[in-house]
């Protein structure tokens, strides 16, 4: 693992259960825990992704499963890309603006295993704050439609 790796206990582990990361938590490279943004949770959230390199990275225990990933976060002017790194597997895509508003997206679906997992939040776009990563239970896949 690489030496800026922290370890955090995600919020409300079980089996089934949704639980967040709060990233902040974690070792963080050229960003900053900001507070002046109302509403936030934990002790506060990410902000200064703003240069190549900037990054926050946590590790967490979880259960095994496939889980959707959804961020809680803040872009006040124009969409943004983002990237996420679990366990290695990186999650990438735009996030819509949000004015001065927090919102939760549904950014993808990762798969978990037993034990510690690593979330890397990586500056994608930067510009934009990041309040908590949460881990969802995946529905089970709709079953294959017959073409009889």
């Amino acid at each position: 693992m690489p030496p800026m790796v922290a370890w955090v206990v995600a919020a409300a582990l079980c089996s089934q259960g949704v639980f967040s990361v709060e990233p902040e938590d974690g070792s963080l490279r050229g960003v900053q825990v900001g507070t002046a943004r109302a509403g936030f949770s934990g002790r506060g959230y990410l902000t200064g992704l703003d240069q190549e390199g900037d990054a926050a990275e946590a590790r967490f225990e979880a259960r095994k499963g496939v889980f959707q990933v959804a961020v809680r976060y803040c872009s006040p002017g124009q969409p943004k890309g983002f990237d996420l790194r679990v366990n290695g597997v990186g999650l990438s895509g735009m996030l819509p603006a949000t004015g001065n508003a927090w919102q939760t997206r549904v950014v993808g679906r990762t798969e978990l295993r037993d034990g510690w997992n690593a979330l890397r939040v990586e500056k994608g776009w930067g510009y934009y704050d990041l309040d908590r990563v949460e881990f969802r239970p995946a529905p089970a896949p709709r079953p294959p439609r017959s073409v009889a």
